[in-house]
């Protein structure tokens, strides 16, 4: 013992091992070559006047089976009031965009996407629309199963999300400025080694996942996965709820249920836009709508999805809630 009563251990003799904790300032910019597949993702619920607007802008980085580096960008956007919609990928090589590994900073000849933690920048220029968004730090980031690592169908992946981030700027539809009057932003961030049943054809087929960003009218906000492996029958369910306090929790989380199936004309996937989560034991039932059900984004490079911004209602803790979401679907849908 010191003289202050400290019990002296003498560390340096031992291995120090912990428990994985990503810190999401620095996982924010890019890795360079250490992963071979890197995302930045954002979905916005915003408000434009009396128009509900759904806004979503990815940035992937993938490592090819060839070991070519490619780039993809998918963006969509939605006017939820109108029904209007616009989406597009964009691929390239890896040559044509600029890319920091000092800070986060992203350019493309349609994208600039740059920032910090506490201030996102999103500019994006398609066809038929434009995106000049600015969103700021609202609710601490949450770090996928407090941990941050995960096994994604074998694959070590690493994730968190920054969930609430009050948005301002304009979105142009089809010639028409929309000024956001309101809205929030959740910032996805995901890392890790290549997962074949993204980037191999062949295998292309043989799982599907469900994400969803849930963020809820009494503060609380979850991200949800599941993901079905056909071949081997296995179902692997995921959460992480980010409390207003600030605390992080993990619940148990039955399969989620499916309804209302909506089948694309352009690619015969058939996607439900109806669902049912349950945790039981957390007295917690929500039901998520995708009211608009015409959003697909037909891509090349990483296989088409759905990108549903969707409603929530239901129970949460007790309480009644309601809440927006994005609905993604990526995979086998067939």
């Amino acid at each position: 013992m010191t003289s202050e009563g400290k019990l002296d251990m003498n560390y340096e003799k031992y291995q120090i091992e912990r428990w994985l904790a990503l810190d999401p300032a620095k996982e924010l910019v890019w890795h360079k070559d250490l992963w071979p597949n890197e995302s930045w993702f954002t979905v916005s619920n915003l408000t434009s006047n009396d128009q509900s607007i759904a806004v979503q802008v990815h940035f992937l980085l993938m490592a090819m089976p060839n070991g070519e580096k490619v780039a993809s960008l998918n963006v969509s956007i939605t006017n939820l009031t109108t029904g209007w919609n616009d989406n597009y990928e964009y691929s390239y090589p890896f040559e044509a965009i600029k890319i920091s590994d000092s800070k986060f900073k992203i350019e493309t000849d349609r994208l600039l996407f740059e920032g910090n933690l506490n201030d996102i920048t999103v500019h994006v220029d398609m066809e038929n629309a434009s995106i000049r968004m600015k969103a700021h730090l609202v609710q601490q980031p949450v770090i996928s199963g407090a941990t941050g690592k995960w096994d994604l169908l074998g694959v070590e992946q690493y994730s968190y999300g920054v969930p609430r981030m009050k948005t301002e700027g304009t979105i142009v539809m089809d010639g028409t400025d929309y000024p956001i009057t309101s809205g929030i932003t959740w910032l996805d961030r995901q890392y890790g080694a290549s997962l074949a049943a993204v980037i191999d054809p062949t295998q292309k087929d043989t799982m599907n996942w469900l994400w969803m960003n849930i963020q809820l009218d009494s503060g609380e906000s979850l991200a949800i996965g599941q993901i079905m492996h056909h071949p081997t029958k296995t179902l692997t369910l995921t959460n992480t709820f980010a409390l207003p306090d600030g605390s992080v929790m993990l619940a148990v989380m039955n399969p989620v249920q499916m309804y209302d199936v909506w089948e694309s004309k352009e690619t015969g996937s058939r996607y439900p836009t109806r669902f049912v989560l349950e945790f039981p034991g957390l007295d917690s039932r929500l039901e998520i709508n995708v009211e608009m059900k015409e959003q697909e984004i037909v891509a090349k490079l990483a296989g088409d999805k759905y990108e549903g911004a969707a409603v929530v209602k239901g129970t949460f803790m007790g309480r009644e809630v309601t809440g927006v979401t994005f609905v993604e679907l990526v995979g086998f849908w067939k």
